[in-house]
């Protein structure tokens, strides 16, 4: 009896009952609707693929780039970073560290004809050699050092050892000198502090 009872009260009103079906049917169109242009969008990601070259292993900051150090791969499109390459940049310097997998981009690779030192020294930054005894400081390409200069007591008041570049990165390592990269206003108070004072370097962690 309720079913037929219930029967009759839609009969009976037929707008109310079209336009629940109609309401259902854009419902479900809306759905389907934003459900394929998701797939279109996840197509238009991954769906096209690239060439695009990668690191085979470790690649340390300041190597040269071999032929063995890197592959060209297919890989998804939308898993490319920007910047990556597509041609091998044998014979180049890396100026970053690239781990083994990773796409190679433009911005970890020196340009071409850049030496192994000049390429870790980045755009602004310029290079300083610093006279270093190793009996007194062992310091590694990559490391942060702060530079102090000491100067004579009787001719400056008050503390005479100063900071003159609070954060240079080592470049290159040699046995009686180490060479920093600097901002250019650290690296002229550096070379002043070389011919007037005794230049000290303090390891950062």
């Amino acid at each position: 009896m309720f079913r037929l009872r219930g029967r009759l009260r839609i009969r009976r009103r037929p707008f109310v009952y079209w336009s629940l079906t109609a309401a259902l049917a854009l419902a479900t169109g809306l759905f389907v609707s934003a459900a394929a242009a998701g797939a279109r969008d996840a197509r238009a990601r991954y769906g096209t693929t690239r060439s695009v070259v990668v690191a085979t292993h470790d690649i340390p900051a300041g190597a040269t780039i071999e032929a063995g150090d890197t592959r060209v791969e297919v890989r998804p499109a939308g898993v490319v970073p920007s910047g990556a390459l597509t041609e091998r940049p044998t014979g180049r310097v890396a100026s970053a560290a690239i781990v083994a997998g990773e796409p190679v981009i433009a911005g970890r690779v020196a340009a071409d004809g850049v030496g192994a030192v000049a390429a870790l020294i980045p755009s602004g930054d310029v290079g300083i050699a610093v006279p270093l005894d190793p009996d007194t400081l062992t310091a590694q390409v990559g490391d942060r050092v702060e530079v102090l200069a000491t100067f004579d007591p009787d001719s400056i008041d008050g503390n005479p050892t100063i900071v003159v570049a609070p954060r240079a990165v080592v470049v290159d390592v040699r046995d009686a000198a180490v060479t920093l990269s600097m901002p250019q206003a650290d690296g002229e108070r550096v070379a002043f502090a070389l011919s007037a004072a005794a230049v000290t370097l303090a390891l950062l962690p």
